[in-house]
């Protein structure tokens, strides 16, 4: 297994573990013995696909889950690799070496169920060389990554009220990019259980992949619209696989249509409604960070070790201090890195020495993480350079310590990490996006409370800040309009955030 392992992994190939595959097809079938009860398929004979079968594990959960339920099966499995013929998979079922993307067939299926391969376009080989041949056949939004493609191409094979049971990688929910295919997936689905994995499913194999598990009901184009307000399943971040069969209290009803509202048809996941809807007012009703405040990304040297010098204390005239991620320091720090003021001078000595935002160089502003699971942000000073991390700024120097105060409260991450994105990747334009509301009765507050917190790290980077930090998560809750129900919410999400992400 080990050698198929590595063998696939540049193909964005992870194979399912034996519980969730277990888990998977049995959430399936009880959704089409339903289905067929309510005469919306016919399950004497059920014609089941998977399009990327590998190990065989689907395959082999369906056989040992029919015999249980009586089903009888047709089971196609496709795979581009040539596999041999996983142990236990009797003669009768058809298995088919092909790229699934090219697969022709005029028959449809009640069920396709798959652990489709995850490379973005920058990642794969394989859409590089294929992506005309792609987007001419499945759309733009198919390069994006291909599990987009796979999902696309099984939803033309699926049966109307089929079952849809895919494992995806987690980054569609959030990701901006991915609207097309959100919006993709409310069209023509009816949900039935969006699930957060555990994060650590693939440790097993030495992957890091956060996952979702989508099941799906392809809709039927002869229904009303009423589908539309079809309520779901929406399961937050399990801790381990057993958790799928006794999901606690971390299981919502969440209504389908909840998801047209929600800023670029994010999927909000594992979360209540009434959380759910505080956030949509917010993003309703108030202007955001980036009507206010300016920035971006700035300085790409393209050769670290050649343009950037390491040390605590400046290594000579013309060097400036060189801001990038804070990597979870909050309000301030001191960077170790330092650069040549003269940008042009470098610029012309590499063309890989990339400039940007030029007009916010040498100005104070906030430094903020782009990376990592923990969000956080500092105050910048002026005469330094900055690089790809988010940095913001304004002219006003008490309105950065107003936003600084804002973006490092448990709230500003609760929505950022929480909803908004929930990759480890933070660009400015997410954080630029989030609601701000200024209160002018707590402001001069505000400020003072974070003109003592970067006071005390400049005398002492040991400072203890922690009530005042409290301090300032309660003006923002009351700023900000949390009652008890969504602070309760927020102090969850941000208690040891790694495992909720």
């Amino acid at each position: 297994m080990n050698d198929i392992l590595s063998s696939n992994r540049q193909n964005g190939v992870y194979y399912t573990p034996e519980l969730t595959a277990k888990y998977m097809v049995e959430k399936s079938l009880t959704y089409l013995s339903i289905l067929d009860q309510n005469n919306m398929v016919d399950t004497k004979v059920l014609r089941i696909l998977d399009p990327c079968y590998g190990d065989g594990i689907f395959i082999l959960e369906l056989l040992k889950q029919a015999k249980i339920s009586k089903f009888k099966l047709a089971i196609t499995g496709i795979d581009i690799q040539e596999n041999t013929q996983p142990q236990g998979i009797c003669s009768d079922i058809i298995l088919i070496k092909t790229d699934f993307l090219e697969y022709e067939s005029k028959k449809k299926f009640n069920l396709i169920i798959c652990n489709p391969p995850y490379k973005s376009k920058r990642q794969s080989k394989y859409i590089k060389e294929k992506r005309k041949y792609i987007e001419k056949n499945y759309g733009k939004i198919a390069v994006l990554n291909l599990y987009v493609a796979f999902t696309i191409k099984a939803t033309r094979l699926l049966d109307e009220n089929g079952i849809l049971c895919f494992i995806l990688q987690d980054n569609f929910l959030t990701k901006r990019r991915y609207l097309e295919f959100r919006k993709f997936l409310l069209q023509h689905f009816i949900f039935k259980d969006v699930i957060l994995p555990p994060q650590n499913l693939f440790h097993g194999t030495n992957a890091d992949v956060k996952t979702v598990i989508l099941i799906l009901q392809k809709r039927n184009k002869n229904a009303n619209m009423d589908q539309t307000h079809h309520n779901f399943n929406s399961v937050d971040r399990l801790q381990h696989q057993e958790d799928y069969w006794q999901y606690g209290s971390r299981r919502f009803k969440i209504n389908q249509s909840l998801f047209n509202n929600t800023p670029d048809l994010k999927f909000f996941i594992g979360h209540p409604i009434f959380a759910i809807e505080f956030i949509i007012d917010l993003y309703n009703n108030n202007i955001k960070i980036g009507d206010i405040y300016g920035g971006g990304t700035g300085i790409s040297t393209g050769n670290d070790k050649y343009f950037l010098k390491k040390m605590t204390n400046s290594p000579g005239n013309g060097w400036i201090r060189f801001y990038r991620n804070p990597g979870g320091k909050q309000y301030y720090y001191l960077p170790k890195e330092w650069i040549e003021s003269d940008v042009d001078k470098s610029h012309s000595q590499s063309r890989n020495y990339i400039i940007r935002n030029r007009e916010f160089f040498y100005k104070e502003g906030i430094t903020c993480s782009s990376m990592g699971v923990e969000f956080s942000a500092c105050y910048m000073e002026s005469n330094s350079l900055f690089g790809i991390n988010p940095t913001l700024f304004h002219e006003n120097h008490d309105m950065l310590l107003y936003l600084l105060g804002f973006l490092n409260t448990k709230l500003a991450t609760y929505i950022l990490r929480g909803f908004i994105n929930r990759s480890n990747m933070v660009t400015a334009s997410y954080i630029k996006g989030l609601p701000f509301i200024m209160n002018n009765n707590k402001f001069i507050e505000v400020v003072s409370l974070v003109t003592r917190i970067i006071k005390g790290l400049q005398s002492d980077l040991n400072y203890n800040y922690n009530e005042l930090s409290d301090n300032l998560d309660k003006i923002f809750y009351e700023i900000y309009g949390v009652t008890d129900e969504i602070k309760n919410e927020i102090e969850y999400f941000t208690d040891n955030i790694r495992s909720k992400i």
